[in-house]
């Protein structure tokens, strides 16, 4: 069970129980909403001021109608311009997502659900929890009715069994693989039979294109900061020496297009966390080996094809990829930099909605900075 089916069922879960929110919608058409975080090292600088941004949309610059400072989801401070003291304060419920497509089942990953639901996670956030079977959508209300110790204890027995049973045929198709020079028979070439399986398991890890944008269809119409923390599993597959070009080929024909995606997500202002927890399924010791001549197989790496769309479609979202053995590390790592950011409005001067997507550029005007926000909007 791979994402193209986990995002699928967040789809059908989030369609049915969350209102869309055409208000939002309207107004980002009117005054742009950013996110912006900004950081010296790893260090969150939480002094700017209004004057300290500049905002360019396709080049041009803008003038900011407010900044507001937001901390753990309370506004800490804000700055409006003299010409826009109509502007509200900003919605700061937090939606977050916690998607675990991993393949076995790394005992850190109970420490990040740990520091989440102690250190992150308040009474009026909304969480989701996609596993590579199922989806979970985890109300406040269900959260008060019982303790923390309880929750993380049922969750990781959920996300044990998931986990085990969602990449049950993966293994198998892995199996299949390892057995292969038993399973040939008159008539067919053990090159071909290979070709078919590793074929089959690309597949298996194909991302739906479509299925992204239903996605990030369904996030845009939650108020508020929207949170993805991915959890990707390194993995790597024994390759004869002579299929190895080509197994990198096939697996560059599965990408989506990732711009299209990138473009969805930061429109949706979905700030996209990437995991990618590089402990994987060294020498496939689960899986029984029936071929000797195994071992000296040379291992393709499968995860470059999804490392790179993924890690591009973060930075575009404005947040933030951490390769780790340590999923706990990793999460941190991601988490404590969702905690603090401004939120940024501006008016593009004559907005047409003309279905394009116009490009944001966050500048901070003094000072040596790294600076993650969304890279834009499509204004319809």
């Amino acid at each position: 069970m791979k994402p193209i089916r986990i995002i699928g069922s967040l789809i059908i879960l989030m369609a049915f129980s969350s209102p869309a929110q055409d208000i939002q919608h309207e107004a980002l058409a009117v005054n742009i909403e950013v996110a912006v975080r900004v950081f010296k090292g790893d260090e969150f600088i939480d002094h700017l001021t209004l004057r300290d941004f500049e905002v360019l949309e396709d080049g041009i610059p803008q003038d900011i109608a407010a900044v507001y400072l937001v901390r753990n989801a309370t506004v800490e401070r804000e700055e409006k311009a003299a010409a826009s003291p109509e502007l509200q304060r900003p919605p700061t419920q937090r939606n977050f997502v916690l998607a675990f497509e991993v393949i076995n089942w790394l005992p850190r990953i109970r420490d990040s659900l740990d520091y989440f639901f102690r250190q992150v996670l308040q009474p009026e956030d909304s969480l989701i929890i996609t596993t590579p079977l199922k989806t979970y959508r985890l109300t406040p209300a269900a959260l008060e009715r019982k303790p923390t110790n309880q929750i993380l204890a049922e969750l990781t027995s959920l996300l044990k069994r998931d986990i085990a049973n969602g990449n049950r045929e993966y293994k198998s198709m892995i199996r299949d693989l390892q057995s292969v020079d038993r399973m040939v028979g008159p008539g067919y070439s053990s090159g071909r039979l290979k070709e078919d399986l590793f074929r089959k398991i690309r597949d298996y890890k194909y991302f739906d294109e479509r299925k992204f944008q239903a996605f990030a269809e369904c996030l845009k119409d939650l108020e508020g900061q929207k949170h993805v923390f991915f959890f990707y599993q390194r993995e790597k597959i024994p390759v004869p020496k002579h299929m190895v070009d080509s197994m990198e080929l096939m697996a560059r024909d599965s990408v989506f297009d990732v711009d299209r995606i990138k473009r969805l997500f930061s429109d949706s202002t979905i700030t996209t966390h990437f995991l990618f927890l590089t402990k994987q399924l060294e020498g496939l010791s689960d899986v029984r080996i029936f071929n000797p001549d195994i071992d000296r197989l040379p291992l393709s790496d499968q995860s470059y094809a999804i490392f790179k769309p993924f890690h591009e479609i973060t930075r575009t979202t404005g947040g933030i990829t951490t390769a780790s053995a340590n999923p706990l590390y990793a999460f941190k790592r991601a988490a404590d930099a969702s905690q603090n950011y401004y939120l940024l409005y501006y008016s593009p001067g004559n907005y047409v909605a003309d279905g394009k997507f116009h490009k944001i550029k966050v500048r901070v005007r003094s000072g040596r900075y790294r600076v993650f926000h969304r890279a834009g909007y499509i204004a319809d």
